[in-house]
């Protein structure tokens, strides 16, 4: 929706590639990808959209201008690098004939020499922290007592299908919700607050607030509100535009001191209520809990 210029790429399954594994068994592997199926729509290959850039772009500044892509494709240039593997000589593919070389490294998936070895020894383990670094979050407990848990979605990951009606309605396994953003509160919390399936609550933290229809989860701890990704999106289509809401907006941009990775559970939030209602989309019935004949309770669904 932002794009100057859309260039669409080829599915993984019509396109060309290599790989060299990390972390790798030991020694030396490259590996080959070709195509399984022919282009269905009129797309290209990244590499081969680079290459065509590359040529239009010509020789960088610095750079003597008779500098040149001279492949065509990625194809060619992924078969010139099964050429210089062919003069070594060596490993789990070798034939004199150039197309009898790459006939066979496409055959087998790659090359490999398993005797040349990469390391001596195994590298020493990293040293464990001798104390538990304690968590951090964003928002005053007392203004925001909730804990908040953004989880992928099991039907539209963390939103890349989103834009596809069938992942829409494939229904969650859990809550059987479909179409739309949930946030699961435990049963303590919902007869505290007074909230029951269908409420639409506004989900608030420092960061902002979205809205969500309240699920009643009798697995969820307590102190915690949990809401799936993938819902949100302000393009992409008539499936995605303007439908559910995006829990990204409200997460607070704290990070992982050890990883650098963003914090996804360092968020505090707090419930408003909306004084609305819906019906959820959904295939489960009501869940209630039954008291049996000694002092177990169940959660019984119709």
């Amino acid at each position: 929706s932002m794009a100057d210029l859309i260039l669409p790429e080829h599915n993984y399954l019509e396109d060309w590639g290599n790989d060299i594994p990390d972390p790798g068994p030991g020694y030396q592997v490259v590996g080959f990808q070709q195509p399984v199926v022919a282009p269905v729509h009129d797309t290209r290959a990244f590499a081969d959209i680079l290459l065509e850039v590359g040529r239009r772009i010509g020789a960088p500044a610095g750079l003597p201008p008779d500098v040149t892509l001279p492949w065509d494709t990625f194809r060619d240039l992924l078969r010139e690098g099964a050429g210089q593997l062919q003069q070594l000589r060596r490993g789990s593919v070798t034939d004199a004939n150039p197309e009898a070389f790459w006939n066979k490294v496409l055959q087998q998936g790659g090359w490999w020499d398993a005797s040349v070895k990469h390391g001596a020894s195994p590298p020493a383990p990293p040293r464990l922290p001798g104390q538990g670094i304690p968590p951090r979050f964003d928002g005053d407990p007392g203004r925001y007592p909730l804990s908040l848990v953004p989880f992928p979605s099991h039907s539209l990951g963390d939103g890349d299908g989103a834009h596809l009606p069938w992942l829409q309605a494939t229904p969650d396994p859990v809550t059987t919700v479909g179409w739309q953003t949930w946030v699961e509160v435990s049963r303590g919390l919902a007869q505290e607050a007074d909230l029951q399936e269908g409420d639409v609550v506004s989900v608030e933290s420092s960061q902002g607030s979205i809205e969500a229809w309240v699920y009643v989860n009798p697995a969820l701890p307590p102190g915690v509100v949990a809401v799936p990704m993938g819902q949100g999106h302000s393009g992409l289509g008539r499936y995605t535009e303007g439908r559910g809401s995006n829990v990204f907006a409200i997460l607070a941009p704290l990070e992982d001191e050890a990883t650098g990775a963003l914090a996804w559970a360092a968020t505090r939030v707090r419930l408003v209520k909306t004084g609305r209602k819906q019906r959820m989309p959904k295939f489960e019935g009501t869940m209630f809990p039954a008291q049996l004949a000694g002092s177990e309770i169940i959660e019984v669904t119709h």
